[in-house]
């Protein structure tokens, strides 16, 4: 299973709507730990890191260094080396009827 790895939507950190991407802190086929920085991003307000939610590798970057781009647009693709549901590896069990 894999994911995008967007730009978050950050209240009032822009009043164009846009961030430069700056930096990038990985490459394709770098693994990730939740929690992790992935890259470093500008708006006409402020300077943040985004960070990753959850465990995988990056397969893909999508946009370049320097690029300008709306909150929420995708920057990268991620796969996922576990379940997305709570952080947590979800395994298949089976419900038995105790009387």
């Amino acid at each position: 299973m894999w994911s995008y790895i967007k730009i978050p939507a950050v209240p009032d950190e822009s009043t164009a709507g846009v961030v430069r991407l700056e930096k990038y802190y990985v490459a394709e086929g770098d693994v990730l730990r939740k929690g992790e920085n992935i890259a470093l991003a500008h708006t006409d307000r402020s300077s943040f890191n985004i960070v990753s939610n959850y465990d995988g590798r990056v397969l893909k970057v999508i946009l370049p260094e320097n690029a300008m781009v709306g909150f929420r647009d995708p920057i990268a693709t991620l796969e996922l080396l576990q379940d997305p549901v709570d952080g947590l590896l979800i395994e298949r069990c089976e419900i038995v009827n105790i009387s």
